[in-house]
């Protein structure tokens, strides 16, 4: 299998594609890539689709949401997972977990299992 969120990002892509959903983050970006007559919503993060389709587009979002966290578990340990989100937070230079638990939040692990891998992990991370 391919890279988790390489697959992932191709279905969201054509998913995006489907809806006609665009990503602007200025009112240029809006502007070079706005259908006429079209009215959009703002999703989040940038995105902005068709008010026709916006409830479709959440829904897929979702779906595929889902299906990466399936085949993330599918083909990485717990552990794993936990120790990625955790170095990609930076948790081990900040001390904080309220990213990476937010980030995990889709995912079956408690706040003590990732608190748990944490611990055990910072004691061989080199953060310093």
């Amino acid at each position: 299998m391919k890279n988790i969120d390489q697959y992932i990002q191709n279905k969201q892509t054509e998913m995006f594609n489907q809806f006609g959903a665009i990503f602007a983050f200025s009112q240029k970006q809006f502007d070079e890539q706005k259908k006429e007559n079209v009215i959009y919503v703002n999703i989040g993060l940038g995105l902005l689709c068709p008010k026709e389709n916006a409830k479709k587009c959440i829904e897929s979002i979702n779906e595929i949401s889902k299906e990466k966290v399936s085949l993330d578990l599918k083909y990485n340990s717990k552990e794993s997972i936990i120790k990625r989100e955790l170095y990609n937070r930076e948790a081990f230079y900040t001390g904080e977990l309220d990213d990476t638990i937010e980030a995990l939040c889709e995912y079956p692990f408690t706040k003590e299992e990732i608190y748990k891998v944490f611990k055990e992990e910072y004691k061989n991370a080199d953060v310093w």
